[in-house]
């Protein structure tokens, strides 16, 4: 059923006719399974369905169970979207945090002294950079600037922004 993506519907004479001994065995009468295929064509499972000594499943039978199956793995996969649309969104969420707890290592207010004028823009190519920025306060008449390109993208670079910043403030 699930290698071939075939329904089947097994009787009680099937049965005795076949190596299916195991459902006489369990007086079962009939059985038919389908398989849950996700409408992109995945196969998910199958679905199996048996009948007691009182009633045996007809060709019908089946044909309805197939629909059934067929939902089943449509909401299999809708399921699957779902929780990918909401990993996502966690992802999303995460990194907008992240942003927000980096830019904490970028200067708040420029410097004021007299005679220049700061100006700073500063706009990462991805949701969190790695690019950063310091104006370092060495003594009364001297100031570093520190400017860093990161090499790399993304998550990996901010984190070594983060432990870059915090050495040069130490």
């Amino acid at each position: 059923v699930i290698e071939e993506k075939n329904s089947a519907l097994m009787t009680e004479s099937d049965a005795a006719n076949s190596i299916s001994e195991s459902m006489l065995d369990m007086e079962i009468r009939s059985v038919m399974v389908a398989p849950v295929i996700t409408p992109d064509g995945f196969v998910k499972g199958m679905v199996q369905v048996d009948t007691d000594k009182n009633s045996e499943f007809k060709p019908t039978d089946l044909e309805i169970l197939k629909v059934v199956a067929l939902q089943v793995g449509a909401t299999m996969q809708m399921a699957d979207l779902h929780k990918k649309a909401l990993e996502q969104s966690k992802l999303k969420s995460d990194l907008e945090n992240a942003s927000d707890i980096l830019n904490l290592f970028l200067p708040q207010s420029l410097p004021k002294i007299p005679g220049f004028d700061f100006f700073v823009e500063y706009k990462p190519r991805e949701d969190v950079g790695g690019d950063f920025y310091d104006f370092i306060r060495l003594d009364e008449n001297r100031m570093a600037i520190c400017v860093c390109d990161v090499v790399g993208k993304g998550l990996p670079a901010a984190l070594i922004m983060a432990r870059l910043s915090s050495e040069l403030k130490h």
